[in-house]
């Protein structure tokens, strides 16, 4: 007599025709009598009708068929909408970005704008320290 009895799972799957045959059942009365009690449930909820055991190897064989087939992955041809809705996404998002500065425009601008700044400063004829005593003088409408 073997010291493990079945789990409940294996009962379960003796019942369906899956389990592992041996003669566990008929050296062990614990699980020789959950098998009862598991029979007799299964024919009270089943009334006196019996499931064919070539229906259900049937059943068993279409669900091993189909785990065994791999799942096609999903092409952008099988999803159009998907595509369109993308390809209409990356047009508004170019459209919206403007357009382009390189690194070496900005830069000129950038020094462009400064040599403009420092040749004002440099061709003033008055000095900096004037410009406070023309603010006092300057005019609402007049800038210097």
């Amino acid at each position: 007599m073997e010291d493990t009895h079945y789990s409940e799972d294996e009962l379960i799957e003796r019942l369906y025709g899956v389990g592992r045959p041996d003669f566990h059942l008929d050296l062990c009365p614990d699980c020789a009598a959950r098998w009862r009690q598991l029979t007799e449930r299964r024919r009270e909820r089943l009334g006196e009708r019996e499931i064919s055991p070539d229906l259900l190897a049937g059943q068993r064989r279409a669900i091993r068929a189909k785990l065994a087939r791999p799942e096609p992955a999903p092409g952008w041809a099988s999803r159009p909408l998907v595509a369109l809705a993308l390809a209409v996404l990356m047009g508004l998002a170019l459209a919206l970005q403007g357009p382009v500065l390189r690194p070496e425009a900005v830069m000129a601008a950038v020094e462009a704008r400064f040599f403009e700044d420092v040749f004002r400063e440099v061709s003033r004829p008055e000095p900096r320290a004037v410009a406070p005593v023309y603010a006092l003088f300057e005019t609402k409408g007049e800038k210097r």
